[in-house]
């Protein structure tokens, strides 16, 4: 998907709020990994807030599934942001089953 890095927002123009953008990661986990990957997540709360996001969020699935969700005020943000996002994804690698992919997603309702 070839997109145009242009600045831009989408207003409601019912409630005058702009439109965010999200990363979502699905993560398979290998059994018995739940623990360490809390862990190692705790060590670099750091660099994973220097990604100036709105919000970071996992949610345990169950079953070793995590769903990971990145909110950033614009597109722009959530793409600039790859290849930091792509390195600290790589730091998983030892606690997941497959290598997770980040999708960029709308965010619809934020109350």
């Amino acid at each position: 998907s070839n997109k145009t890095a242009v600045e831009w927002m989408i207003i409601d123009g019912t409630k005058m709020e702009v439109v965010m953008f999200a990363s979502y990661i699905e993560m398979k986990l290998r059994p018995g990994q739940m623990d360490a990957m809390k862990a190692h997540t705790e060590s670099i709360k750091g660099h994973i807030q220097d990604l100036g996001m709105e919000q970071f969020l996992v949610l345990d699935k169950g079953d070793d599934s995590c769903a990971v969700v990145v909110v950033y005020k614009t597109a722009a943000e959530q793409e600039a942001n790859g290849p930091k996002a792509a390195e600290i994804l790589g730091g998983y690698a030892e606690f997941v089953a497959a290598p997770p992919e980040r999708k960029q997603v709308e965010v619809i309702f934020n109350f």
